[in-house]
């Protein structure tokens, strides 16, 4: 069994005006559900794996749509992009890509604004995941909402594969390249390769 509870209580989504809720299955983690594309896909997974009927995965998906989730991950971040930070805004926290190690595919850290030091000790390797994390942050009174929109912003402006799919994608062209780890690949380089 599969359901889909809608929710409204993000600051941060409620901000962007971007609709949002979770899929709920038996047995499994709640997952976050921000655009239809990624919760089909998800639904997809789940009939092919987990046990619910297609009938349930259809079910689920017309009332996606009807609750309002936005179509693709790239009209969230056209959301995010838009949104304009106030000019009186100190921000505590930045993006910073990885320059320092030897991992090939671009990465990066949520640091502090005034030394760029790691202040949270996760990387982040997609867009998608940097939106992920900058909600969490936000639910867990970590950072504030206009941070985590800046951060996001810095994110998705940079060199950053869009989702773990592309991420696999490119680390699996890498490691057939036989191209030895050195400076990161720029996301051009990580999917023309």
């Amino acid at each position: 069994m599969i359901n889909f509870q809608p929710e409204t209580e993000s600051s941060f989504f409620s901000a962007l005006g971007i609709p949002y809720g979770y899929l709920h299955e038996s047995g499994c983690e709640p997952l976050l559900a921000l655009c239809l594309v990624r919760a089909k896909n998800a639904l997809a997974e789940s009939v092919k794996n987990h046990g619910i009927t297609q009938k349930e995965a259809q079910k689920i998906e017309e009332v996606l749509k009807v609750f309002g989730l936005l179509e693709t991950m790239d009209m969230i971040f056209k959301r995010i992009l838009a949104y304009v930070i106030p000019a009186d805004f100190t921000p505590l926290y930045c993006f910073e890509i990885c320059t320092r190690c030897p991992v090939p595919l671009p990465h990066g850290y949520i640091c502090q604004e005034n030394d760029r030091g790691e202040k949270f000790d996760y990387r982040l390797d997609t867009k998608v995941e940097g939106i992920v994390v900058c909600f969490s942050l936000v639910e867990n009174d970590q950072i504030s909402v206009l941070d985590a929109i800046r951060i996001c912003q810095q994110i998705l402006s940079s060199d950053l594969i869009e989702d773990e799919t592309r991420y696999a994608e490119a680390f699996v062209r890498y490691a057939r390249s036989g191209r030895l780890p050195g400076r990161s690949w720029t996301q051009k380089e990580a999917l023309e390769f």
